[in-house]
């Protein structure tokens, strides 16, 4: 049965794939993966169908993989993202080994004669069993610049007078999100796009900010998703001032989304936005934009922070970056309010 899939712009054939990804996809499901990864494999799996010429995935060799790589580095495609199309092929890959196993076992068990089906599946285990040993390439990593501190205040500073005519709230609510990376918390990209109202411990607050330490959850990094999403936050410092311009901002707002940061049309913010945010600014101010991308103001907050006299430790836990600092799982389970950080003051 050839089945015709639409991807991307284009049509192409596949040849009783179709149904097989799927049970691969849904296997990934029950195993927990979340919609994003599982989103990803079909992607990638797909594109290497669409590339390779490949009807039927089942025929898959070792030299289809490699053909593959070539068309990437052709597409000028990443080192990281070569290696992660290489490995979603590989798990797919490793899927199959196992129902060709099982087949194999129960031709074995039937006594029938099965010898030359027998010795087609043991060729294809063996092919399968290369493609899962297929090495990665390389992959530089661009190196994310933090911000100097001068440059820092002159992104702070315009992003809060830039102004929308169309949506004059908005210049505050970006000063706001590039600021509680920057200096607030640290928080990455995706825990700054999904902050929650309730995150916030001055969202229920007193306002006995003399003598608070205020804190806030964040998402982790590679969180599961859905009704699990509560297990993948860690709670952290959160710069006292910012904390203030946070509560007045949540409290002033309109809509009745728990979503802090909201887009122009109430929704989540993408990843690209929150960089094309950043980068209007640095057109602004004339400030550098290569190597610079939003994640740069973690890397900021990080490096201020060391300078400024925050240990190692604290620092590796306020950020959940343990093993990136070198440093070993003690500090996992100190409290958010014992941790020493020394927050940027511009």
């Amino acid at each position: 049965m050839v089945i015709d899939i639409e991807f991307g712009e284009k049509k192409f054939e596949i040849s009783g794939s179709l149904s097989i990804i799927e049970k691969f996809l849904e296997k990934k499901k029950k195993e927990g993966k979340s919609k994003s990864l599982i989103r990803n494999y079909r992607y990638d799996i797909l594109d290497f169908c669409q590339n390779t010429g490949i009807q039927n995935i089942e025929n898959i060799l070792i030299e289809d993989l490699e053909d593959y790589v070539e068309v990437m580095r052709t597409r000028k495609c990443s080192g990281s993202t070569i290696n992660r199309r290489i490995s979603a092929m590989k798990s797919f890959v490793k899927y199959m080994i196992g129902i060709k196993r099982r087949v194999l076992r129960r031709k074995k068990r039937s006594g029938k004669d099965f010898g030359a089906q027998i010795e087609k599946l043991r060729n294809e285990i063996e092919e399968y069993e290369d493609i899962s040993n297929f090495e990665r390439v390389k992959a530089v990593k661009k190196e994310k610049l933090p911000f100097r501190i001068n440059e820092l205040k002159k992104i702070l500073e315009a992003s809060k007078e830039l102004q929308n005519n169309r949506y004059p709230a908005l210049s505050l609510r970006n000063y706001l999100i590039l600021k509680f990376s920057a200096v607030g918390t640290g928080a990455r990209n995706t825990a700054v796009r999904q902050l929650k109202k309730h995150d916030l411990d001055c969202f229920y607050c007193s306002k006995q900010c003399e003598n608070c330490i205020p804190t806030v959850k964040i998402l982790r990094k590679g969180k599961t998703e859905e009704n699990q999403e509560e297990r993948g936050k860690i709670r952290v410092r959160i710069e006292k001032q910012f904390c203030k311009e946070l509560y007045q901002y949540i409290h002033n707002k309109t809509h009745n989304s728990d979503t802090v940061f909201l887009s122009r049309n109430s929704g989540e913010l993408s990843i690209p936005s929150m960089n094309r945010i950043l980068y209007k600014v640095l057109r602004l101010t004339s400030i550098e934009k290569q190597g610079r991308t939003f994640h740069s103001l973690r890397h900021t907050f990080i490096t201020e922070g060391i300078k400024n006299g925050t240990p190692y430790g604290h620092m590796a836990r306020q950020v959940d970056h343990e093993g990136k600092l070198g440093i070993t799982g003690k500090y996992e389970h100190m409290a958010a309010k014992d941790l020493d950080i020394h927050f940027i003051k511009l």
